[in-house]
């Protein structure tokens, strides 16, 4: 919920001028630089997805994120604390976590 917080309480303005945020770990180290385009030449997907299911881009309503070794597991956490009793992520079963989830709620 803390992403949830800190995209209300910014200013409106500040929003519309930069339309995409990137979540991104400290210890994170990056080898090209971070675009809103996605690479089909060197794109590595799951098992469970094709090509051609993946955007050219980033957009609003079009997240992309790297797999996490967490995988489903997080639907095993206690999700109602983590999350908020009115939050989505409550409904997602495991085979949707795996799917689209796998970075975690």
């Amino acid at each position: 919920r803390g992403i949830q917080h800190w995209l209300n309480s910014q200013p409106e303005y500040l929003l519309e001028a930069t339309p995409i945020v990137a979540l991104i770990d400290p210890d994170f180290i990056f080898l090209r630089p971070l675009t809103h385009s996605i690479d089909q030449k060197t794109l590595l997907v799951d098992h469970s997805w094709k090509n051609d299911n993946v955007p050219p881009f980033v957009t609003q309503g079009i997240p992309m994120g790297q797999k996490y070794g967490l995988g489903s597991h997080w639907v095993n956490f206690d999700r109602l604390k983590i999350c908020g009793p009115t939050s989505p992520c409550l409904n997602v079963s495991h085979r949707e976590a795996a799917k689209y989830y796998p970075v975690g709620p």
